[in-house]
C-alpha cells in the first residue's frame, strides 16, 4: 500500500507545505464548489500516479480522506453540495485505481470538525463514535469499491492546515479508544471492510 496524496500536491502555491494531508483547500473556491481546472489536473496526475505504483507492484492506495466524502444528517445544504461535489472527483479517482488494479483505503483523523459536527458531537470522543457509526455506513453504501478505512486515531491537523475541515484529537483513553472500536469494527464486518 502506497499513500495517494502527492497527485494533489501541484495544487499548493506555497513553498512550505505539511505533507500530512492533501491540500484539499487547493481546489475550491470561495463558495467552497470544485475548481474545473484544478480537479482536472488532479485527475491526470493521479492517473499518472496510479499507473506507475501499479507498474512498480503496488497493489493499494491510502486516500485522504473521509472528511470530505461522509455524508451525515447534522450537514446543511451547502456542506452537503461541497460533499457531493467531492464525491464526484473521488469516483472518478476510485475509478482510475480500479482500472489499475489498486484496492483503495480512506484515511480518517479523529476526529475532524465541522461547527455542524462540533455541535452534533459536542467535540467529545462519544459524539464523534455517534457521528462515525452514523456516517461510515453511508459512505460504504456510497463507494462500495472502496475496501476499507484507514484511522488515525493519534494524529490531528497541525496549525498550518487551511480548510473549515480540520482534526483534532479527541480519543484520549483507551476506554474511549476502545468504544470506538466496538461501534466502528461491526460496521467492517457487516459491510466486508477492512479497518486499519
Amino acid at each position: 500500500m502506497i499513500d495517494a496524496s502527492s497527485p494533489f500536491f501541484p495544487l499548493h502555491r506555497g513553498k512550505l507545505v505539511n505533507w500530512s494531508k492533501a491540500p484539499h483547500q487547493a481546489l475550491e473556491r470561495a463558495d467552497g464548489s470544485l475548481r474545473g481546472k484544478q480537479r482536472r489536473r488532479v485527475l491526470e496526475s493521479f492517473a499518472d500516479y496510479a499507473r506507475r505504483v501499479a507498474r512498480i507492484g503496488y497493489t493499494a492506495l491510502s486516500i485522504d480522506d473521509l472528511a470530505h466524502l461522509a455524508l451525515h444528517p447534522c450537514y446543511a445544504a451547502p456542506r452537503r453540495r461541497r460533499v457531493e461535489e467531492y464525491r464526484g472527483l473521488f469516483r472518478r479517482l476510485f475509478a482510475i485505481a480500479a482500472e489499475n488494479g489498486l484496492a483503495v483505503y480512506v484515511t480518517t483523523d479523529l476526529m475532524f470538525f465541522t461547527p455542524e459536527i462540533e455541535s452534533y458531537t459536542g467535540g467529545r470522543a462519544d459524539g464523534a463514535t455517534r457521528f462515525l457509526a452514523a456516517a461510515i455506513p453511508e459512505f460504504f453504501d456510497a463507494f462500495p469499491q472502496v475496501a476499507g478505512l484507514i484511522l488515525r486515531a493519534g494524529e490531528a491537523d497541525g496549525v498550518d492546515v487551511a480548510g473549515d475541515l480540520r482534526s483534532r484529537l479527541v480519543l484520549r483513553t483507551p476506554d474511549q479508544a476502545n468504544q470506538l472500536l466496538r461501534a466502528l469494527l461491526p460496521i467492517c464486518e457487516t459491510y466486508r471492510r477492512r479497518l486499519i
